[in-house]
């Protein structure tokens, strides 16, 4: 859904580039959520000239100042852009070395040719050992910490790549990533798996910005006995047994061998999207099993939290977590970068401060007020 109309009332705007989407929220007096937008991330890398092009496409209603980019009589709308799609060459400050702070990076100012918006990028992490980096993961972790600024524990930001963060004293102490969701879409969509989880409503990715949240139904029914018990079987076998994960992939397809052609095609309809549903739910089930295996010190002990898109995402992750008798509450991811964007905000602008005001009643928990 891109801007449709001139916002009253707004005082900045934030922006989120993710693999598929690019997402944007007017933000108006005591950072109060007025409306929202989201338009084509677009797949290739993308430099300042054409970072500002996109997201004047999809802001551009909101400012409501005709077409003349050079005029300034009303002044510039503050933009605060995050890159979390994974591509190269968007600008953005030097990343900050943890621990530190997740906004520790700060905002780097981003020229721009049209005078009605004021562009400021956003920074991320890095670690030296093991190696890694985060950007939109950092401005989640961020806003969650804007909305509870007292939490010591972990939080699990699930996406296209799963951060496991453990946050101290305001700051990311150390993260680990996790490309989970990204091998369920490569598997899904260009491996010979492909023709044993398939369904026919489905995609690779799904409708979401990040693989495997919300669209496509990743996961089958995951409510069903059959699907569960999947999915909970293949969880525990390879948390027990992360180096069975290569040979246990292949059981996928010798389990549906019998269900479909050799070509990927159904013998009996969607009577065989049942099995491939299956399929899904003991893959997602190999898949989160391996990551809490290397991931074990950062759940095992700990006060947690998983930061979560729309869909079944979060949901497996918090299944997988209770299996083990780590209990997690579970936030959206959406809450978390508005609050985060907010926090970044008032860095830039001492004088603006505050939480978001929540744009639909915050859901049920400890974490998510």
């Amino acid at each position: 859904m891109a801007a449709t109309a001139e916002v009253s009332g707004m005082e900045w705007i934030g922006v989120l580039r993710g693999p598929r989407h690019l997402r944007a929220w007017a933000i108006g007096p005591e950072n109060r959520l007025l409306a929202e937008a989201r338009g084509d991330s677009g797949p290739e890398a993308v430099d300042q000239t054409a970072l500002e092009a996109r997201v004047l496409a999809l802001i551009a209603p909101w400012l409501g100042r005709g077409t003349d980019a050079q005029d300034q009589s009303s002044g510039s709308i503050p933009v605060i852009f995050c890159d979390d799609s994974g591509h190269s060459g968007a600008p953005a400050p030097v990343p900050a070395s943890v621990p530190a702070p997740p906004l520790a990076a700060g905002l780097a100012p981003v020229p721009t040719r049209d005078a009605r918006i004021e562009l400021h990028a956003q920074g991320g992490l890095i670690q030296a050992a093991p190696a890694d980096a985060m950007q939109g993961a950092a401005v989640r972790i961020a806003g969650f910490l804007a909305l509870n600024p007292q939490f010591d524990g972990v939080l699990c930001d699930t996406g296209t790549h799963t951060v496991w963060a453990h946050v101290s004293a305001g700051e990311v102490v150390s993260f680990q990533t996790f490309m989970t969701a990204e091998l369920f879409d490569a598997i899904t969509g260009h491996t010979v798996l492909r023709h044993s989880v398939s369904t026919r409503d489905s995609g690779a990715a799904g409708a979401d910005e990040r693989p495997g949240a919300g669209g496509g139904a990743p996961v089958g029914d995951a409510a069903s006995d059959a699907c569960g018990g999947a999915f909970d079987d293949a969880m525990s076998d390879l948390l027990s047994r992360p180096e069975r994960l290569a040979a246990g992939l292949m059981t996928l397809r010798a389990g549906n061998n019998g269900g479909g052609s050799s070509d990927g095609g159904s013998n009996d309809g969607g009577s065989n999207d049942g099995a491939h549903d299956a399929a899904r739910a003991r893959l997602w089930g190999m898949l989160i099993g391996a990551e809490l295996a290397a991931a074990r010190p950062y759940w095992l002990g700990q006060q947690l939290v998983v930061i979560g898109p729309e869909g079944p995402l979060p949901a497996l992750y918090a299944r997988a977590l209770d299996m083990q008798g780590a209990g997690c509450e579970v936030v959206a991811a959406d809450r978390m970068t508005v609050a985060g964007l907010c926090a970044a905000r008032s860095a830039l602008r001492p004088s603006v401060k505050g939480a978001p005001h929540p744009a639909r009643p915050p859901r049920e928990g400890r974490y998510d007020a």
